[in-house]
């Protein structure tokens, strides 16, 4: 989550966050039309109105692991 002042400094801040996504390898997107669906799917009994539904693998949950101790 990012907070400013202003307009200026939030796109700034945007572009030094998708520039270090790239360097990376990680591709960024904004995604405007599903926001809202994507969402409120999270929450129990609408599990099918998500709008792109995958799985978790092995290969893509290292990207959701948190490699802290807890």
């Amino acid at each position: 989550t990012l907070f400013c002042d202003t307009l200026e400094e939030l796109q700034t801040l945007s572009a030094e966050i998708v520039n270090a996504a790239a360097t990376e390898g990680v591709k960024m997107i904004g995604e405007r039309v599903a926001a809202k669906a994507h969402y409120l799917s999270q929450h129990p009994g609408n599990q099918p109105k998500r709008v792109r539904a995958s799985a978790v693998t092995n290969r893509n949950f290292a990207d959701f692991a948190a490699f802290h101790r807890t």
